[in-house]
């Protein structure tokens, strides 16, 4: 006989017979209206719904293998052809910026008025000798003496580091159509026409990059000494040579020099223990110019990836390094998810084998089956790239990192549940393979639709993030996971078939061609069948029938189950469910969620750079230099937007920082913050183009800075050879007097005029790029003033900084319009 344990609306326990025991009457069993409400009635329905769909579509994949297959493996191809339209994006501002976001609008603005921010080669030369060294200088008064210098001035050192500089400023590359691209093809130069030379900030344009002047002079360390104290000295009393750089503009110490002692607040950039050489590259987002800079910058970081010092270990960087490194490190993943879904493929294949016994072996295995269930996976991504790629949605690396895995773990579930459903089952009688497996999919797929569906669900909600990885991450992952699960109902199903009948005939699997006689008491065709039970509606009776000759019974049931399932019914169950366990584990769970819930404040936000690159990348030894060396942070930009007219006395009070300035002006405020840059984040304020200006225009001395031809009216340079002709532009001598007239006519000369020893001021190499004019040139649409952050060494950090900066030019801009100017000012990094 067979005793009943338990049973519910739905379906019946049986204590001897495996659960899988039950017809398809199952979905008849009782169920009493007037006890339950109208939401269980309605779950019932759906419920009923849901199984005979899933047996439906359970009985025609496995009667119809072929009509399964073949058209779902064209629509797979249809799909899986898009991927030839993918592409691949690797621009960070394009992973993480959203497009209607505040920061992409501003970078979009400064973009559009000033042009892209330069690409940038930065090199951070470390001295293997770190000792301080003597050197004899000379001093303004023309005497020797001895001053403690940091290893950075060690003549060798810098004989080689110029060395390296050199090679890199003349090295050539030669493209394909047989052009010559070298760095002053690419490069930023910022008198251009007049001064060709590249923007190389480091410490040897002290000296203009001539290497003579280090081979022969024994008091070089004099040069460094004037120039580092007055970066804009035009002539040093030491060598009679100007500090400016070869491109015309002056260098800030602090740029090109790291790891340097600051008293109470002064820096002592003699005591330096690293060097800093900054390249700056014209950055156009498009075209031939674009990719000659990508060309060069490939050359470049090949050469010092082989390049050795006998003085100095060197960490390097390019515009495109971070992006080379993340593709290079998504290449080698490749191997990785090979090898995980070759991992996954024997273990599915071991796992789902119910060996009986060693002849059988090569039945019972399930190679062609795991196989089947990986490939499938694995079709599924590729399907998803291709219907993405038909939409021209563009795909990230991470997808190709992360998505298979997991697709992976949640296919892998469904292809257990399916297959060990069918393992577990006893046909009934006069039922053949197609119907129980009809059966068994008709019980399980509606547990494998809500699992995939609520996934993919909850992958396509995250799609509403505006952040552009993690939304083509949400969308790539929900599709796939959806797809997966389609195939499973489909293919996978017939596929199971065929490799039941395959088991049931005793067929090798692979080698199918290959059979064992069926005449061994283990063989598929021994095993006893169940006859079909009759469960009537009101379960009042239930008419079991006999069980025959060797049937089937609890003992040899656990071969059925396997370990893992005996495991957790027989051991985990029960102690799980014990008296003093089940409120120990409620009592860790509600302690572990508030413990969470309380440390939620402290998780810090954003991601650290060297977490993203490949543990042997060179650019983590990047990032660990630029924490230990750098003095000062990435420049930062406050743009004034239009609605100001700065050629009004009153207006421009509000923007300079020179005498007579409003103590509110928008340089003062800037200034202040400076002073305190453990709080704001900002280290350094660059003079304003206003400040500049008025210095350059008003009339002083025997030669104005500001002068015009006699004969021609037009502007007549303090660099001009034959200026003879020449007149001030204005007599004024203070900036009140000078009139609205002469600011606007004269101020398109002091932007293209060059800094000299005549006239330091010339607007051309500071502030060329800071003002834009409208297209007539008669006013001012918008300007920036420079500045930079203080070192930001974590992503918290820049976060920080960033939070700083908007909270200042928030304040900024509400004083602005308290003095009666709508205008907006905003920080752009």
């Amino acid at each position: 006989t067979v005793l009943i344990s338990d049973f519910d609306s739905r379906s019946i326990e049986h204590h001897h017979v495996p659960l899988s025991v039950q017809d398809d009457e199952e979905s008849d069993t009782s169920f009493d209206d007037e006890k339950n409400g109208i939401l269980d009635r309605f779950g019932v329905k759906i419920d009923e719904s849901l199984h005979k769909i899933f047996t439906g579509i359970g009985r025609f994949c496995a009667y119809n293998p072929k009509y399964t297959l073949m058209p779902v493996m064209a629509i797979l191809f249809v799909l899986c052809y898009g991927s030839r339209y993918y592409t691949v994006t690797t621009d960070p501002v394009d992973l993480w910026v959203a497009h209607n976001s505040r920061a992409r609008q501003e970078k979009a603005y400064f973009d559009e008025k000033f042009g892209p921010f330069y690409r940038i080669a930065h090199l951070i030369l470390v001295p293997k000798n770190q000792s301080n060294i003597d050197l004899i200088y000379k001093t303004p008064f023309d005497a020797e003496e001895k001053h403690t210098f940091g290893p950075v001035f060690e003549r060798n050192f810098l004989l080689d580091a110029l060395r390296l500089q050199l090679f890199i400023e003349n090295f050539n590359v030669t493209k394909q159509s047989g052009k010559n691209i070298d760095l002053n093809t690419i490069c930023f130069k910022p008198l251009e026409p007049d001064n060709n030379h590249c923007a190389i900030i480091s410490l040897f344009q002290y000296h203009q990059n001539n290497l003579t002047f280090l081979l022969n002079e024994t008091l070089y360390s004099s040069q460094y000494l004037e120039c580092m104290q007055s970066p804009l000295t035009q002539q040093t009393k030491s060598f009679q040579r100007t500090c400016m750089a070869k491109y015309g503009g002056p260098i800030d110490p602090y740029m090109v020099l790291g790891s340097f002692p600051i008293n109470d607040s002064v820096p002592d950039y003699t005591k330096a223990h690293a060097l800093i050489i900054t390249i700056t590259i014209n950055n156009k987002r498009h075209g031939e110019q674009l990719d000659n800079a990508l060309l060069w910058e490939k050359y470049f970081l090949q050469y010092m990836k082989t390049y050795e010092s006998e003085w100095f270990d060197v960490k390097y960087r390019a515009e495109r390094s971070i992006e080379d490194e993340i593709e290079r490190e998504s290449k080698s993943d490749i191997k990785t998810v090979l090898i995980s879904y070759m991992i996954m493929f024997f273990y599915i294949a071991i796992a789902l084998g119910r060996v009986r016994s060693i002849k059988y072996i090569l039945v019972d295995m399930k190679v062609s089956l795991g196989i089947a269930g990986v490939v499938l996976v694995a079709l599924s991504v590729w399907a998803s790239i291709g219907i993405f790629s038909y939409m021209r949605i563009p795909t990230t690396l991470i997808i190709f990192e992360v998505i298979p895995f997991l697709v992976l773990a949640v296919g892998v579930d469904n292809i257990f549940i399916l297959t060990q459903s069918i393992q577990r089952d006893r046909r009934l009688v006069n039922e053949d393979v197609e119907s129980q497996i009809g059966r068994i999919v008709g019980r399980v797929g509606p547990a494998m639709l809500l699992t995939s569906v609520s996934e993919s669900i909850a992958f396509f909600l995250g799609a509403l993030t505006p952040m552009p990885a993690v939304r083509l991450f949400s969308l790539y992952a929900g599709m796939s996971v959806l797809i997966d699960f389609l195939l499973q109902i489909t293919i996978f199903i017939s596929l199971i078939t065929i490799d039941q009948k395959r088991t049931i005939k005793n067929r090798f699997d692979i080698f199918c061609c290959l059979q064992i006689s069926n005449t061994d008491s283990n063989s598929p065709y021994r095993w006893k069948w169940f006859k079909k039970k009759s469960i009537n509606k009101n379960l009042n009776s239930l008419e079991t029938s006999t069980i025959k000759e060797n049937e089937i019974n609890e003992d040899n049931s656990n071969e059925i189950d396997g370990f893992l399932y005996r495991i957790f019914k027989y051991n985990y169950a029960p102690f799980i469910m014990n008296d003093y366990i089940r409120p120990l584990v409620i009592f860790i769970f509600f302690t572990w969620l508030a413990a969470s819930i309380a440390l939620i404040p402290y998780v810090k936000i954003g991601l650290e750079q060297n977490i993203t690159m490949a543990k042997d990348s060179y650019m983590i030894e990047y990032f660990s230099a630029l924490k230990q060396y750098l003095a000062v942070g990435p420049p930062v930009y406050f743009i004034i937007k239009p609605g100001i007219n700065y050629a009004s006395l009153n207006a421009s009070n509000m923007i300079c920082s020179s005498a007579g300035c409003s103590p509110q002006s928008i340089a003062n405020q800037l200034g202040i913050a400076s002073l305190y840059p453990a709080e704001t984040r900002l280290a350094q304020i660059g003079t304003t183009w206003l400040d500049d200006y008025y210095d350059w225009l008003r009339h002083r001395g025997s030669t104005p800075c500001c002068r015009l031809y006699e004969n021609t009216k037009e502007f007549c340079s303090t660099n001009s050879i034959s200026n003879r002709n020449c007149y001030a532009c204005t007599r004024s001598t203070t900036r009140e007097n000078i009139t609205q007239k002469e600011f606007q006519e004269f101020l398109p000369f002091f932007l293209k005029d060059n800094p000299n020893i005549k006239c330091a001021k010339g607007g051309h190499a500071a502030h060329g790029s800071s003002v834009n004019l409208y297209d007539n040139n008669t006013s001012v649409e918008t300007s920036l003033i420079m500045g930079y952050h203080s070192l930001l060494i974590s992503s918290n950090d820049f976060i920080d900084a960033m939070q700083q900066a908007y909270s200042l030019t928030g304040n900024i801009t509400h004083t602005l319009r308290n003095a009666g100017y709508d205008i907006e000012v905003f920080p752009y990094r």
